[in-house]
């Protein structure tokens, strides 16, 4: 017996058997309906590691995106551009005809820019005039943080400046008044100017700069791996102003918090936090919606909670509880599988969990030198058995197993598997039957389908997370 599993194995870590792999070439699936998945892969790369709890630091974008929507953009298709809401920004994608590959497929807007000088863009060179946002740029929302200065503050201080090299000694009040502090140089020495931005002329303090140039745990083609988080300009754009101290209302507690704005986002040094979280990016994206949106009751583009990204799937009955990696296609034209062998594989390009359609998440059988793994027991699932899958808010996707069926290698309903369908779907799929040694394959397919029956939110931003199996958060 054990000599048949170390076969079996082998199969495995050749690579062979991979559930869909043996499908042949990739299927046509439905399209998700707010073509999410380019907003995804960015959002994955920064914030994936965080939601999992493979890193403690601020998010880039933010849990899950809020709001999905067309807004106007005259120089986008049909003078609408596809947009995804995050705390911390907004993503955009403006020509969807342009290279998938490239870094700028996927684009940040100068929302910042937008906030503080009132003009709203809506083409390459096209503009409508607004207030400037009387918003608090750092800390706790207006009726809550009257100290904190807003984007308005800042319209008068975004000229140019000369290169410095001392920390950072002025404080900035809400009504745009600079005060000169020297005290403060000797108590935040790390405040004091590392990089000059010969365009816009204004220098960036050490503490803020060390940030954009982090290196830390990213996600890229679906490993962790160290590197740098990401290119600051793609991410910030240039500094529109100077760093300047600030009181601001932090959760109801007045604290010193030194503010730097950028073209894209706003960085926040707060001292007084963990050393984790000394530097924060502000709610940016937050700021721009309700700003934008300030008189749209409700405010458009809510997003569904499928849009929430899945990180966890749980089957009490098999005593499964894991990582959900996010899987594609293979060069060959294959489905690919988890890189992991105890964690499983959601087809990203494919219906999400919880979306209306067929979603599909697959997982090894067994593996090289461990024996049964993940969906060794999917087999023992039954009708009415329940399938949760959690999401990086804390929202609890609940379906129930309708079916459980085998299928020979070379007869398997692909339609109903990755097909449409009029109800939110959840398919999970591995590999069963007899190991082949002449073609280093299993001979069947094991598919267990299950509906979507209940939605909730369980616990706020991913906090379920806490205390559960695979604590090393390895993919």
């Amino acid at each position: 017996m054990q000599q048949k599993q170390i076969s079996l194995s082998l199969g495995l870590l050749q690579g062979l058997i991979l559930f869909l792999a043996l499908f042949g070439t990739a299927p046509e699936v439905k399209a998700a309906s707010t073509s999410g998945w380019p907003f995804l892969q960015v959002w994955e790369r920064t914030d994936y590691p965080v939601a999992i709890g493979a890193v403690q630091r601020s998010w880039y974008w933010g849990p899950a995106t809020f709001a999905l929507l067309d807004e106007e953009y005259t120089n986008s298709t049909a003078g609408l551009r596809q947009v995804s809401y995050y705390d911390k920004s907004r993503m955009e994608i403006s020509n969807p005809a342009a290279d998938r590959n490239s870094k700028w497929y996927v684009t940040n807007g100068l929302l910042v820019k937008e906030l503080v000088t009132g003009q709203l863009q809506t083409g390459d060179n096209e503009f409508q005039a607004k207030l400037p946002a009387e918003i608090p740029v750092s800390g706790d929302g207006s009726g809550e943080n009257p100290l904190s200065p807003t984007y308005a503050t800042f319209g008068n201080l975004t000229g140019p400046t000369s290169p410095q090299a001392n920390p950072v000694t002025s404080w900035l009040n809400r009504k745009g008044k600079v005060d000169n502090d020297p005290t403060l140089a000797a108590r935040y020495p790390e405040t004091a100017s590392a990089y000059y931005d010969t365009q816009l002329k204004h220098n960036i303090p050490r503490v803020l700069w060390q940030f954009l140039n982090l290196q830390g745990p990213v996600t890229v083609d679906r490993k962790l791996v160290n590197a740098k988080i990401e290119e600051w300009l793609f991410s910030f754009g240039l500094p529109l102003t100077e760093a300047y101290w600030t009181h601001s209302i932090v959760a109801g507690v007045e604290k010193e918090v030194l503010v730097q704005l950028f073209e894209r986002r706003v960085l926040t040094y707060t001292p007084s936090n963990a050393v984790a979280f000394q530097v924060e990016m502000g709610n940016v994206g937050r700021h721009y919606y309700d700003w934008r949106y300030s008189k749209a009751n409700p405010k458009p583009g809510e997003a569904p909670p499928f849009t929430q990204p899945s990180l966890r799937l749980s089957i009490p009955a098999i005593q499964v509880d894991t990582l959900i990696e996010y899987v594609g296609q293979k060069s060959d034209g294959t489905v690919d599988v988890p890189l992991n062998p105890r964690n499983v594989g959601w087809f990203r390009t494919g219906t999400r969990p919880g979306e209306v359609g067929n979603a599909v998440i697959d997982g090894h059988l067994d593996w090289y030198g461990i024996g049964p793994v993940v969906f060794w027991n999917l087999g023992k699932l039954k009708p009415g058995d329940m399938v949760y899958v959690y999401t990086s808010l804390g929202t609890k996707l609940s379906f129930r197993v309708t079916e459980s069926a085998v299928y020979p290698l070379n007869n398997y309903p692909m339609e109903r598997i990755f097909g449409e369908s009029d109800q939110p779907n959840l398919n999970l799929v591995t590999c069963t039957g007899s190991f082949i040694s002449a073609s280093a394959s299993y001979d069947k397919r094991r598919v267990v389908y299950t509906t979507l029956v209940e939605s909730v939110t369980t616990s706020p931003k991913g906090e379920w997370l806490v205390g559960k199996s695979n604590p090393q958060v390895k993919l």
